[in-house]
């Protein structure tokens, strides 16, 4: 089951229910797209001025940068309590 809000770092949170995919930020693709994401001003940086290693994209179309590695914050998404 999916937490209600999920945790990015620095007191971030994302409703659990609207996460669509947490990706990793290597590449270039990914790059040019939180470009984009910054150019259309659908971005948020939860990062501080720290390095980003996760892009968060939501349903409704916005995308949030995040100092959290993709399996951690794909841990913290999972509820285990059952």
């Amino acid at each position: 089951m999916i937490k209600e809000f999920v945790n990015l770092g620095n007191t971030c949170r994302v409703p659990g229910q609207h996460i669509r995919s947490i990706i990793g930020t290597e590449s270039e693709p990914i790059r040019r797209k939180i470009k984009w994401f910054r150019e259309t001003d659908r971005l948020i940086d939860a990062t501080r001025g720290r390095k980003a290693r996760s892009l968060v994209i939501t349903t409704c179309g916005h995308a949030y940068l995040s100092i959290l590695m993709p399996d951690t914050i794909e841990n913290r998404a999972i509820d285990n309590s059952e």
